[in-house]
């Protein structure tokens, strides 16, 4: 899969004069739809942003594309890279977001045996969301695709147009005009119930921390507790780097969470519980506390045992 060229919103930016994190500080200020892309000696890398926050990244290696953590992407780029980055409407965004989750539905179809206006009316029809590939061999040589997004076509990109992506009538007509001696392949978007499961996932971790948190703050006083986990957090910042409290990711107050959703299920579960370890050897909860941590953990067992949190709730 080619992704086709948005509007440009940055190109050519060398790494070695560009800090990607204030980059990227600056886009979530200016509220970006869109993604960046990376290039790398061996690598690219793909960074999908809603109103600047983290949606999704990839990384495409060998053709082939892999889910990766934002983190793991700033490890490793290094100054010799260069970035790209496009502008896109919410439809385009969460249509291409997840074009790596594909399957192949036909393959090798030839227009010897295939019209190309039949094919097209038959994925409409099936409320198709995915892509036409269509690799033309007569006429204009190269390769096109036509974007389905339930059924309604919401775009084109062609190699003859150096993939730029293109929304109109008219190119669509000109793929059609130009398809002889043709092979199509058919792809089908996959259904990501797995977000789902990791946004619950997600969410049960904040609710944990909250009321665990909660109830640290409520024994030690909430000034001083206010100090305290910043404290903590400053000593953990170069392991969990979202933990900083000068980088704005990560902020509790009065019983609540505020973190990036940049920020990988692991890297927050693991940052939080090392800090809250770090705040119980400094006071000795077991008698104060007990009561209330035995119904957090009641509670939120499930989420105990999946993300081995026990240290946390056994005195």
């Amino acid at each position: 899969m080619i992704l086709p060229r948005f509007r440009t919103y940055h190109e050519n930016l060398n790494l070695y004069y560009l800090n990607l994190e204030s980059y990227m500080e600056f886009l979530k200020i200016e509220l970006f739809n869109g993604y960046i892309q990376i290039i790398s000696e061996n690598n690219k890398y793909f960074i999908f942003l809603t109103m600047g926050e983290v949606l999704n990244c990839f990384q495409i290696s060998n053709n082939k594309a892999n889910p990766i953590q934002i983190y793991s992407i700033f490890k490793n780029i290094n100054n010799n890279n260069f970035l790209n980055t496009y502008s896109l409407t919410d439809e385009q965004l969460n249509f291409f977001v997840k074009v790596f989750f594909s399957e192949a539905l036909y393959e090798n179809l030839t227009t010897e045996f295939i019209n190309v206006n039949n094919l097209l009316d038959k994925l409409k029809k099936e409320n198709h969301t995915g892509w036409l590939k269509t690799d033309i061999k007569k006429k204009i040589k190269g390769s096109s695709y036509v974007y389905f997004n339930k059924g309604r076509i919401i775009g084109t990109s062609t190699s003859w147009n150096k993939w730029k992506f293109n929304d109109t009538e008219k190119a669509l007509n000109e793929i059609i005009n130009n398809i002889e001696n043709g092979v199509f392949y058919v792809y089908k978007i996959k259904n990501l119930k797995t977000s789902h499961n990791d946004e619950e996932l997600f969410k049960n971790i904040i609710n944990f921390f909250e009321e665990y948190m909660s109830s640290l703050e409520e024994n030690i006083g909430t000034n001083k507790f206010s100090v305290l986990w910043r404290e903590k957090a400053l000593k953990k910042a170069d392991k969990y780097k979202f933990l900083d409290p000068f980088a704005d990711e990560f902020e509790y107050s009065s019983g609540k969470i505020r973190v990036w959703n940049g920020v990988e299920i692991n890297e927050l579960t693991g940052g939080l519980k090392e800090l809250c370890l770090d705040i119980n050897k400094d006071y000795d909860f077991s008698k104060t506390k007990n009561d209330k941590i035995k119904k957090i953990a009641s509670k939120y067992q499930h989420i105990i045992d999946k993300m081995n949190l026990k240290e946390l709730v056994t005195y």
